[in-house]
């Protein structure tokens, strides 16, 4: 008697059975974003599911009711002075890597928002000077469009729960004879520069502050 020798094949998961839509989504609900971003390219039916408005806001929300441990940014600069690294350390791991390094940024000239929004950061170079939104997770970091430069300024960076937009509010002393002594200048991420806000604050502000 003779046996047939059968070749095994790997047969892609989106070919196979489909389990639940209720379970696959608790399942990627339990991954990391590194493993999310590299399961997005399997098939386009993953690539739908984990890039939908929907199941971004259920794992940032799963994400952010774990208690981790804190994070802490430190910048550095590069051997030859002509650029910055930024990294990222845990009271558990003291250094987790390098995030990114941006090139013509002088390190004791940057500052950043004390807390992530919705796991963005946004930073701030004072020599360009430029302002920079990364995600410390996908290690993505992209520069803002050019803005008005005056002296004194502050700058925010806000999640739109309506839009579903991140946006970067900033507040600058304009003109001591304009009649809007402090102004307001929006830029919402994607788009191609900022935008003014007829409503600020009067004269009789100081201060200002995000």
């Amino acid at each position: 008697m003779t046996t047939r020798n059968k070749k095994r094949t790997g047969v892609p998961s989106c070919c196979a059975q489909a389990l639940p839509d209720e379970l696959m989504t608790e399942v990627f609900l339990r991954l990391p974003i590194k493993s999310i971003l590299r399961f997005r390219a399997v098939c386009r039916s993953w690539a739908a599911v984990l890039s939908s408005e929907e199941f971004c806001g259920l794992h940032m929300a799963k994400v952010e009711a774990v208690s981790a441990p804190p994070k802490l940014f430190f910048t550095s600069p590069t051997a030859g002075f002509d650029a910055t690294s930024l990294y990222l350390g845990s009271s558990s791991s003291p250094d987790d890597g390098l995030l990114f390094t941006l090139k013509d940024v002088r390190g004791d000239f940057v500052d950043m928002t004390p807390a992530p929004c919705r796991g963005l950061t946004l930073l701030y170079d004072a020599v360009a000077p430029a302002y920079y939104v990364f995600n410390a997770a996908t290690r993505a970091v992209i520069r803002l469009p050019p803005y008005q430069d005056v002296n004194f300024a502050t700058a925010g960076l806000g999640f739109d729960a309506q839009t579903k937009e991140y946006k970067v509010v900033r507040l600058f002393i304009g003109d001591c004879l304009d009649k809007q002594h402090i102004k307001c200048e929006i830029y919402t991420l994607g788009e191609h520069g900022y935008k003014a806000k007829d409503h600020a604050c009067g004269k009789g502000h100081s201060r200002i502050m995000l």
